[in-house]
């Protein structure tokens, strides 16, 4: 995800309007929207500003590799359409069950 999409998604969430949010951070709506548009890259330091604004701050993390994924995605994919498809029924009707089964 790029500090446009960030941007634009932490302020519609935060329910401000590129004026509000560029007074709350101090700058100019114009920036806002050359941000937000992706036409400019804000500063590092003021995209956690910007998030900050909205009630949101960036976490990021470095995981370990999980092989097994991987290699699930890759069974998933050499599936056809029908056989995906079929897989998700599955799923659908086990998750109703159990939800079946709960109410009980």
């Amino acid at each position: 995800m790029n500090a446009a999409t960030l941007i634009k998604d932490a302020r519609t969430r935060a329910g401000l309007t590129q004026s509000e949010l560029a007074e709350r951070v101090g700058t100019k709506q114009p920036a806002i929207a050359r941000w937000e548009s992706g036409r400019a890259d804000p500063a590092t330091g003021m995209t956690d500003r910007l998030l900050r604004a909205c009630g949101y701050e960036l976490s990021t993390e470095l995981q370990p590799f999980d092989f097994e994924r991987d290699a699930q995605i890759r069974a998933q994919l050499e599936l056809t359409p029908a056989e995906r498809i079929e897989q998700l029924l599955n799923a659908v009707k086990f998750i109703g069950d159990m939800r079946t089964a709960r109410r009980r």
